[in-house]
C-alpha cells in the first residue's frame, strides 16, 4: 500500500502545487471571480485570495515531498469540500462561469465538472491520510529506475486525463 500512496502523494502535492502556481499567475482573475460570486465582501477577497494559493502551496508542498503528509492531506480534504460546496451553490443558483481553479489557463466551469474534480482529488487524500507513514521521495531512493520512472509518469498521467476530462466537459458545456 505504501506505493499507491506514494503515487496518490506524487499526484495530489504536484496538482496543488500547479493550481497554486497558476491561481498566483492569474491572481487579478481569481479576484474578479470571487468578486462576480460575492460570497465574501470584496475588501475581504484579496486575503481570502492570497490565503488560499499559501495553503494550497504549502499543503501541496508537504504532500509531494511527504512531511506531515497526513496532516496536509486532510488539510487538503477541508479545501477540497470547500471546493465541493463552492461548486455546489454554482450548481443550484446557475452560475455559469469558470472556476479559476487552475488559474486562467484552464476553463473548467463551476458546477458538475468541479463537483467531480474535487471528489476524485478527495479520493486521492484519502490512501494517504490512510498509509502515508514517510517522506514520498525517500521511498523513491529505495525503488528501482523503473518504478521511479512509473511512480512519476502514472501521477502525471492521470492528472493530465483528469484535466482533459473536465476540460472537455467544460467546452461541451460552453457550446450548448
Amino acid at each position: 500500500m505504501d506505493y499507491l500512496a506514494l503515487i496518490m502523494q506524487i499526484a495530489l502535492g504536484l496538482m496543488l502545487l500547479l493550481s497554486a502556481i497558476l491561481k498566483l499567475l492569474s491572481l487579478g482573475s481569481l479576484l474578479d471571480i470571487m468578486n462576480l460570486l460575492r460570497l465574501t465582501p470584496n475588501k475581504l477577497n484579496k486575503v481570502i485570495a492570497v490565503l488560499l494559493v499559501g495553503a494550497e502551496l504549502a499543503t501541496g508542498s508537504l504532500i509531494l515531498f511527504g512531511y506531515f503528509a497526513r496532516i496536509a492531506a486532510i488539510v487538503g480534504s477541508v479545501l477540497f469540500i470547500g471546493f465541493i460546496g463552492l461548486h455546489s451553490y454554482a450548481l443550484v443558483r446557475k452560475i455559469d462561469m469558470t472556476c479559476g481553479c487552475h488559474g486562467r489557463w484552464t476553463s473548467t466551469r463551476l458546477g458538475k465538472a468541479g463537483i467531480v474534480q474535487n471528489i476524485i482529488y478527495l479520493i486521492y487524500a484519502l490512501p494517504i491520510i490512510i498509509w502515508s507513514t514517510q517522506p514520498s521521495l525517500s521511498l523513491l531512493i529505495t525503488t528501482s529506475i523503473q518504478q521511479v520512472i512509473t511512480l512519476i509518469l502514472l501521477p502525471a498521467l492521470l492528472l493530465l486525463v483528469l484535466s482533459m476530462c473536465t476540460t472537455v466537459y467544460s467546452f461541451e458545456k460552453s457550446i450548448k
